[in-house]
């Protein structure tokens, strides 16, 4: 029997990304077609649980997921550590994180989706938080969800021509096929438009990844004891299994993400040239497991609910959207490495550009083909971005105390630079619920500003083309890994460092650590009276201090890496004429 559709938009899978597009043009008001088996799909706890900034303001917002993620485990940031193989404490190794404070929540944000979506992340579930927006995505009546059914193949049109899409039922063994202005393939990993259309591509070089993880049962709260806590200055404490954790060794990382129910997510992601002991995934999991006492007392096989792996986690494509009228968001397009959890944050973000260019044409009927341009040409630099935030830290530099920091410092300029865009978004969003015809002349304004701007190659840096944004990003990175890489290799050690970052960090500190072992470059906390300068008022549009944050951040790196320069220039001149040797006759000397 042939069943025969017509539809706006057709979606191919529907998981989280694919779920998320079914909303977004729901709301425009489009004729919705969402294809995927997911009755008869084997049930999965999945990878990406941790809400980050960007994907927060989208899900909670356009993908209606805001009452699930208030029942889901409080995040109270990112928490990375350098050392710790074989150790049963914290305190010696090299830490930085990014941290909230409870009381922030209790005591300086209202209550509502705008701060809730902007500050408030979550550790998600992901199996529970999908069947969550299933049933949101059935509530609309322009949506038609062939939840039964598989994608057989896409037959793209010329461009005015409609595409048709062909599925088949998994139950009935019936088909059909949906005509449709446009195809977004969000079917993950086996990518059947980029493949089709030649658009798969790498990334040119060898340095490619693995990840393997599994979802534990039975890991109670009570399990993180004061191991697990760290306390500033001021006596106040933080419990790093309250933030997502993440664990660096020699060429992998290790993720920690604490869940509701007593579950726990634990992964890791390593250099396929520096690969684990073990003849299976699964012995080379528990190979870096067994190197944590940490962790080994919270994790028994026997509670292990799931084991996954992907085998290459290093894929991209040459094209996000299309003048043909498709387009490719998650998996389907790009996986880049999960560290700071971008591969969701980043499906999302595709999602949105892409929506806007397919409700300009299919409801006002004009292909911006500007627009198309821009996003593809964005979107390849800032994947680009997100490989540069690893592909130095797998390398040995990670051995070295000051490039752990610096390295991270960089990164957060970069994910910090989009906070008073995100702002922006929720706005738009709380105005308009995801429907442009809702919009006043500010939503329209507010709109304009982040399909020009809503990228980090672009976020803050709009001054400068993404390429050359890319590129300074990437040879910073590189040149710290270069000068850490020389202190590893001729035994110049850097101590242990520790920022937790506020505001004003001592990193001017640096240049007086003498022979120290470890040094706190934590600065004093911000308490409640201080921490609202940082938040909005809930009427506020443009919040200067985001800003202002932003290129505090940049001038705070710029001058921490200005003496990583100087100071291993100056080791590397005295060890040319010779006053070097004696420190490298004893191994070891610090800087």
């Amino acid at each position: 029997m042939k069943i025969n559709r017509e539809a706006d938009v057709v979606i191919v899978g529907a998981g989280i990304v694919g779920l998320f597009n079914a909303l977004m043009y729901a709301k425009q008001g489009l004729q919705v077609v969402i294809i995927d088996n997911v009755v008869n799909q084997k049930r999965s706890y999945k990878v990406g649980e941790s809400l980050l900034s960007y994907s927060n303001v989208f899900l909670r917002t356009l993908g209606e997921l805001d009452s699930f993620a208030n029942t889901s485990y409080t995040k109270l940031g990112v928490w990375f550590t350098n050392g710790m193989e074989w150790k049963k404490s914290f305190e010696d190794n090299t830490e930085w994180a990014l941290s909230y404070q409870d009381s922030w929540f209790k005591e300086i944000m209202p209550n509502t989706l705008q701060y809730r979506a902007c500050f408030h992340e979550k550790q998600l579930v992901r199996p529970e938080a999908e069947d969550f927006m299933q049933e949101r995505v059935r509530s609309y009546s322009n949506v038609t969800f062939l939840d039964t059914a598989l994608v057989d193949d896409v037959l793209i049109g010329d461009g005015e021509e409609p595409h048709e899409v062909k599925w088949i039922c998994r139950e009935t063994k019936e088909s059909g096929s949906v005509a449709a202005r446009w195809v977004i393939d969000c079917g993950g990993r086996r990518r059947l438009i980029a493949t089709k259309m030649g658009h798969a591509t790498d990334f040119g070089d060898d340095f490619q990844t693995t990840a393997v993880w599994a979802q534990f049962d039975n890991v109670l709260e009570e399990q993180f004891d004061d191991i697990w806590a760290y306390t500033y200055e001021n006596g106040t404490r933080s419990m790093r299994q309250k933030h997502t954790c993440h664990l660096w060794g020699d060429g992998y990382w290790i993720w920690v993400i604490r869940l509701s129910n007593n579950r726990l997510s634990v992964g890791v992601t390593f250099d396929q040239n520096k690969q684990p002991a073990g003849a299976k995934p699964k012995d080379q999991f528990w190979d870096v497991m067994n190197r944590y006492p940490i962790l080994t007392s919270l994790l028994k096989k026997e509670d292990m609910l799931e084991f996954r792996m992907y085998k290459d986690v290093q894929y991209t494509t040459d094209t996000f959207v299309s003048e043909k009228r498709y387009g490719m968001a998650g998996d389907a397009a790009t996986i880049i490495d999960a560290y700071y959890s971008q591969g969701i944050s980043m499906s999302l973000l595709t999602s949105f550009h892409i929506g806007n260019i397919v409700y300009e044409d299919v409801r006002q009927g004009r292909l911006n083909r500007e627009y198309i341009d821009r996003v593809n040409r964005n979107l390849t630099q800032d994947w680009l971005i997100i490989r540069n935030f690893v592909l130095t830290k797998y390398t040995k530099a990670i051995e070295d105390h000051r490039f752990f920091i610096l390295s991270h410092l960089l990164d957060n300029v970069i994910l910090s630079s989009g906070i008073q865009l995100r702002w922006y978004f929720v706005r738009w969003m709380l105005n308009t619920n995801g429907d442009p015809t809702k919009e006043s002349k500010l939503d329209t304004k507010l709109r304009t500003i982040l399909q020009k701007k809503l990228f980090h190659s672009q976020a803050s840096w709009s001054f400068a083309s993404p390429e050359k944004i890319r590129s300074l990003q990437g040879y910073l990175q590189r040149k710290m890994g270069e000068r850490a890489r020389w202190r590893v290799e001729n035994g110049v050690m850097t101590p242990h460092l520790k920022l937790l970052w506020p505001p004003l960090p001592k990193l001017s500190k640096l240049p007086f650590v003498g022979k120290k072992k470890l040094v706190n470059l934590t600065g004093k906390q911000i308490s409640g009276k201080a921490a609202k300068l940082f938040i909005p008022k809930p009427e506020t549009i443009v919040h200067r201090p985001f800003t202002a944050a932003v290129f505090v951040m940049l001038f705070q790196f710029f001058w921490a890496y200005g003496y990583d320069a100087f100071s291993t220039g100056k080791n590397k001149l005295l060890a040319a004429v010779g006053v070097g040797k004696s420190e490298k006759e004893q191994h070891r000397s610090h800087i």
